[in-house]
């Protein structure tokens, strides 16, 4: 007998139906966006992974751990390990260390055995005068050992050279690099702890977790980006654009430096980090500056104290050099407005390869360097939309002079102290540095005017204005892909309205 159904279950089966269908279309478009990741982890997890990457130049599991710090309590032949509300903060991310000749702040370690017969860890700190440093000694603890390993420091070095710029504010710090060899008998084993102190065998007040990264398989090309801040503009959709475009070239990942931005910009941040594309570490000023927190005080300083944003350029710089130094085999240090951009090929892979058949191999050289030209825009007088780097289509037919402004790329295996705009030191000397020819690639740099220095005069900006070329190259090569994942990353962001057509 035939089975009739009523206005009320065809009713269901409708509401089911259309129930089905919305399913259908959800899993469609959730494959076409790519999988969303559900963390799964309790709050405290959570929780946890945000401290510790919060402190993670401190030693936290020998800090918290009652076993290791009691273990390396009981002796009493050099030195004591601090316990955690022994260690003399600043803030967050900078530990003090008072001497009778001044005061030296720390920020992190990181162990380097490039020359396996004399490895080193070497401390990131600051003091307040350049290459001037107090007499300092490291304590080096290592995990099976119940005392530390004392040795003199022989070697520290400004992170920005010879170069000492005028800072009248007694609260400004100047980086410094500052060496621990480890000794002859030691050189099998790899400190987790290290302490510095004033005196021989002193007590100390400090501990830095020695970061040791080393890989199986070392990654091509990571980017540095120094302290960004941008706390009262919204500049999201250029951060996303930059980010993209530098995956587009060849990075693996980016790395930025955060002081201060605006809450759409950190979200973007947010946002490339779980896709596992972009690396942010937040960090601070030495001293008793005003923190990320007071961010008009931080502008005031901007604004007044000469060369102080130059100073935290130096240890965002060093700190992405020597944390990478065993993940990746090139790390590029470039701004926000900046791209190294490929010529003839798509990729800095592909560049690599050209200059190894040009018998140039970049593996030889401490670093290679692009030249700097100026970008000025869109050719129209309209912006066409919020996209900077792609839609900037006007560039100076001649490049700056050579060796000012160049940035580039340095061989994590070679250098020792990094600047952006040059090496300062490598592992062993000479220090070898090659000027990629601009037929292969240029260093992009997309601004509004171009810079009035010593070297380059103001009617020299005004004669690169007046001379200016079509170079499209970006948004030809690159623009659909760039444009269709900003598009993404602003959609995940909920900033549908701030896509720009």
């Amino acid at each position: 007998m035939a089975c009739s159904l009523t206005r009320l279950q065809k009713w269901w089966l409708n509401i089911l139906g259309c129930f089905v269908m919305l399913e259908i279309f959800l899993l469609v478009n959730n494959y076409k966006q790519g999988p969303t990741t559900i963390d799964k982890r309790s709050y405290w997890e959570i929780q946890s992974d945000i401290e510790r990457k919060i402190y993670r130049n401190l030693p936290m599991d020998e800090l918290l751990d009652p076993k290791k710090s009691k273990f390396w309590h009981r002796q009493r032949r050099c030195g004591l390990f601090p316990r955690f509300f022994d260690i003399k903060f600043t803030n967050t991310y900078w530990q003090k260390l008072n001497t009778t000749n001044g005061t030296v702040m720390l920020h992190a370690a990181y162990y380097d055995d490039r020359l396996p017969e004399t490895p080193i860890v070497w401390v990131l700190g600051a003091g307040r005068v350049a290459n001037q440093l107090p007499r300092l000694f490291c304590h080096l603890w290592f995990n099976a050992m119940m005392h530390p390993v004392e040795v003199n420091v022989t070697w520290s070095k400004h992170l920005h050279g010879d170069n000492v710029f005028q800072h009248w504010h007694p609260e400004v710090f100047l980086g410094h690099l500052i060496k621990c060899q480890i000794p002859e008998e030691y050189k099998e084993q790899v400190p987790s702890v290290v302490s510095m102190v004033s005196q021989s065998c002193g007590r100390s007040f400090n501990a830095l977790k020695v970061t040791n990264n080393k890989m199986a398989k070392m990654q091509d090309f990571a980017v540095c980006l120094k302290g960004l801040w941008s706390p009262f503009q919204e500049n999201h959709v250029q951060v996303a654009e930059w980010i993209e475009m530098n995956l587009a070239v060849g990075a693996s990942k980016v790395i930025i430096y955060v002081f201060a931005v605006a809450p759409k910009t950190r979200k973007i941040l947010a946002f490339y980090e779980r896709m596992k594309k972009v690396e942010v570490l937040q960090m601070e000023w030495a001293g008793s500056m005003p923190t990320s927190h007071t961010p008009l005080a931080q502008e005031w300083f901007y604004q007044n104290v000469s060369w102080i944003y130059s100073n935290f350029e130096d240890y965002a710089h060093s700190d992405c050099f020597y944390r990478n130094l065993y993940t990746y085999k090139f790390v590029a240090l470039i701004d926000i407005d900046e791209l190294i951009m490929p010529a003839q090929h798509s990729t800095w892979q592909e560049v690599f390869q050209e200059l190894k058949r040009q018998g140039v191999d970049p593996s030889d050289y401490t670093s290679l360097f692009f030249q700097h030209y100026d970008f000025f825009g869109n050719r129209t007088t309209t912006k066409t939309s919020s996209f900077q780097l792609l839609d900037s289509d006007l560039r100076a037919a001649t490049e700056y002079p050579y060796g000012w402004q160049d940035k580039g790329m340095f061989n994590t295996q070679k250098a020792n102290i990094v600047f952006n705009h040059d090496n300062l030191g490598c592992i062993e000397p000479p220090c070898r540095s090659v000027l990629v020819n601009a037929t292969l690639g240029k260093l992009n740099h997309y601004g509004s005017n171009c810079t009035h220095t010593e070297v380059l005069k103001q009617i020299e900006c005004l004669e690169m204005k007046n001379n200016l070329v079509m170079d499209n190259l970006a948004i030809k090569r690159y623009g659909t892909t760039i444009k269709m994942n900003v598009h993404h990353a602003l959609q995940s962001i909920e900033e549908s309205d701030s896509i720009p057509h």
